[in-house]
């Protein structure tokens, strides 16, 4: 796969992860890498997620209406 990784940060201070193929809806993301699983948006801090991607010039955008924090 030639797209970048999107890194996401947790809230419960967890190492930041990347993943390249993922589902995002307004209550879950839905990992489709090597090793499926669903992680819940609550378990995310979208702000921080959206930032480090933005500033790294990976494309990561949330469903109309969800809140980042």
């Amino acid at each position: 796969m030639t797209a970048s990784a999107v890194t996401l940060v947790f809230k419960d201070g967890r190492p930041a992860e990347q993943i390249h193929s993922y589902i995002l809806t307004r209550t879950t993301l839905y990992v489709r890498d090597q090793h499926h699983r669903d992680i819940p948006i609550d378990q995310l801090d979208l702000a921080a997620t959206q930032r480090l991607n933005h500033d790294a010039a990976v494309d990561f955008q949330t469903p109309p209406g969800l809140r980042s924090n």
